[in-house]
């Protein structure tokens, strides 16, 4: 391919960059801001969505676990018709009883509190997931949101430069053809303008594929067009690394979430090891018995009950003493007083609680375990982006000085130009120069937003967002 038609390639890529084309992402009815953009995604995270249910479910199981302090009450119905020694029924002679029986839990190892307020620490980390769940959600929506910002601004900046691009590479090319203007001067035009081609291009493609994720965290189709506004963080960060560390410790949703899952599994361990220690219960009795409905013989009774388990050997002990009541038409008297003790003992039941507290210890382990490592890697993020904050604002500093020297220098080349003292390629040169400076200077201003939002979101303060002017 000759010369000529390089230059014809190029300025046909520069008159696309700087006509009037506007791409489908450019345009939209409404442009929304950071606050809105984490707005949406929150409202389509489907985790989120599902506490409400969630919330319901655990309130559910603290009345249950609450109504366990409370007696049972159990009411049994029972009718045995009476046979002779020889299996035939006898008439008349059918058996009725009534009972009610109320057990009253007196002793439960401490694993009625533990299951009760397990359950209310349940409720607590349903809400602390919702919280972690929209934290992390903001972790995706931040960069996704700057990112597209500086990829459109630098696409803009590239559109900038395609119409005086083109002016320059033509005036190249005019001097070539008349023979005043060297080859080498209108080959490093072309260079330059293949170079802010590609950087454009390389912006666009940027532009799109975070547009498409910011869209589908938002909840919003991938073909409908997205414009955004610019807006920054209103956020200082603590001076001191410690003091911002401190804030994350006592206010991370994500630190929080693993803390409450660990102090869960503690009182579902706590749950389990009760069921190895003896278990009290008060029962009583009373109902009636007799040859018609509901009977015609009362009786009361109260019993003391306690269960033991060693290992797959489970024991009960008892100790009950009941009064019967018989109808005398006229009144009520005292028939006769039962006491009654035993003992009851089950092996290989397979109701052994060894299993259960091997498996709440091991829960319980790996929920210690995560608090540990989600505190280091809180530790780590935010160390990482008090250094990268750091960074970004040296770079920005830097760039913004770049951007005044390389405008000055344009200044004075455009000078030399319009005096005949520079060619084109040359003001060309420090057109690209000051573009790509500017180009810097939008890449740290716009990370150094996306550092401030993610610590403001880590130290686990509200998000509050400024317009960008």
């Amino acid at each position: 391919m000759t010369n000529y038609k390089i230059l014809q390639a190029i300025t046909a890529t520069a008159l696309v960059l700087g006509c009037g084309w506007t791409p489908a992402w450019a345009a939209g009815p409404e442009a929304l801001g950071l606050d809105k953009c984490l707005e949406l995604a929150r409202q389509n995270n489907s985790q989120v969505a599902r506490t409400g249910v969630a919330q319901d479910w655990e309130k559910e199981k603290v009345n249950a676990a609450l109504r366990r302090f409370f007696p049972r009450v159990d009411v049994d119905l029972a009718h045995q018709p009476k046979v002779d020694y020889f299996g035939r029924q006898i008439e008349d002679s059918d058996i009725y009883s009534s009972e009610v029986k109320l057990t009253q839990p007196i002793y439960a190892g401490g694993g009625l509190t533990a299951r009760h307020d397990q359950a209310k620490e349940g409720m607590a980390k349903v809400n602390l997931l919702e919280a972690k769940a929209g934290m992390e959600t903001a972790r995706e929506v931040v960069p996704s949101y700057y990112r597209l910002l500086a990829s459109r601004e630098v696409v803009r900046l590239g559109r900038d430069l395609a119409e005086p691009a083109r002016e320059l590479v033509e005036a190249a090319r005019r001097g070539v053809r008349d023979g005043y203007q060297r080859v080498e001067d209108l080959l490093a035009a072309e260079a330059r303008l293949l170079e802010v081609s590609y950087q454009t291009a390389d912006s666009e493609s940027q532009a799109r594929t975070s547009a498409l994720k910011l869209k589908e965290l938002m909840g919003l189709e991938p073909e409908r067009a997205l414009s955004l506004k610019p807006q920054r963080p209103d956020y200082q960060p603590p001076a001191q690394a410690d003091a911002i560390l401190n804030l994350a410790y006592r206010r991370n949703a994500g630190l929080l979430y693993a803390q409450s899952e660990d102090r869960y599994q503690s009182l579902g361990l706590a749950s389990a090891q009760s069921f190895s220690w003896p278990r009290l219960n008060l029962i009583g009795r009373y109902g009636y018995e007799g040859l018609d409905f509901p009977g015609d013989d009362k009786y009361a009774g109260v019993m003391l009950q306690c269960d033991v388990n060693f290992g797959d050997v489970s024991a009960k002990a008892y100790a009950d003493m009941e009064h019967q009541f018989e109808n005398d038409t006229a009144f009520y008297y005292e028939q006769k007083d039962l006491y009654r003790k035993g003992l009851r003992l089950s092996f290989l039941d397979g109701n052994s609680p060894d299993v259960s507290i091997a498996e709440a210890r091991l829960n319980r382990r790996k929920a210690h375990d995560d608090v540990r490592e989600t505190k280091q890697r809180l530790a780590t993020d935010v160390l990482t982006l008090l250094e990268e904050l750091q960074r970004q604002g040296q770079l920005l500093d830097l760039a913004n000085k770049q951007s005044e020297l390389y405008g000055e220098r344009l200044r004075v080349v455009r000078a030399k130009f319009e005096a005949g003292a520079a060619t084109p390629a040359e003001v060309l040169e420090r057109e690209v120069d000051l573009v790509q400076a500017r180009t810097k200077a939008v890449q740290a201003r716009y990370e150094r937003w996306r550092v401030l939002a993610l610590l403001c979101l880590l130290s686990g303060q509200e998000l509050k967002c400024l317009d960008a002017s």
